[in-house]
């Protein structure tokens, strides 16, 4: 976690490119050849939209682009942010984070929870480390960052097989990723933090201090590891 709460992303340069497909090709790649019985997430904390929207569902709609997504299994969660910088490509409202890159949310495009895993964050101009407490809290958590996508066989403790879901008594969000772990659910992370907003030092201090936050709530070694790409 300190490794990038203090790592620093503050780019001034106008002309960095929004590449949310390199960087989701990129994260793909680093499952290829591990170990594919262990539930694969990747979180995506996007504060500029690319220039060509339309590439984004070009991508979605090609089953051969996005092989490298659903040929492994991997969910895609997105954190959406709101007005995180001055950059004239930020997402400017709750409308437009509510939807940004959804159909990487829906990826395979036969699941039942798809249009839960988008989290917006607050309305406000800039972005504040708290708002990151209500996403994972109010969001991430319970549409099931921590929750098993892998089927076991029937067996002692798998009941009849299947997707088992070993968390949901009633605890709270922080207790539910424990419960999870402790369950031996093994889980892959890899965590994209979006550096194309021409964030000032403070803004930037400030999106790293939430994905710690994020990194706090999912990471459990070995049961969960977690990567990370800016």
């Amino acid at each position: 976690v300190n490794n990038v709460t203090m790592r620093g992303c503050g780019n001034p340069n106008p002309v960095l490119d929004t590449d949310l497909i390199g960087a989701v090709l990129e994260g793909g790649s680093l499952f290829v050849g591990e170990d594919d019985t262990r539930n694969r997430k990747m979180i995506v904390i996007n504060g500029c939209k690319v220039n060509i929207p339309q590439a984004i569902d070009d991508f979605c709609n090609d089953d051969d682009d996005t092989a490298i997504i659903t040929g492994q299994d991997i969910k895609i969660y997105l954190v959406n942010l709101i007005r995180i910088s001055t950059k004239d490509n930020v997402i400017p409202t709750v409308a437009e984070a509510d939807d940004y890159a959804g159909c990487l949310a829906r990826l395979p495009p036969d699941e039942d929870d798809d249009d839960e895993r988008i989290c917006v964050g607050k309305d406000s101009d800039g972005v504040e480390v708290a708002e990151f407490d209500t996403i994972i809290d109010d969001c991430l958590i319970p549409v099931g960052i921590c929750e098993p996508t892998i089927e076991v066989a029937p067996g002692p403790g798998n009941g009849d097989g299947g997707i088992q879901d070993p968390y949901h008594n009633g605890d709270g969000p922080a207790e539910q990723c424990l419960n999870a772990f402790d369950n031996d659910e093994r889980f892959d992370f890899v965590l994209f933090i979006d550096n194309s907003c021409s964030l000032s030092d403070d803004e930037c201090n400030t999106v790293l201090q939430g994905a710690g936050k994020i990194i706090s709530n999912i990471l459990s070694y070995p049961n969960s590891k977690v990567a990370t790409i800016d």
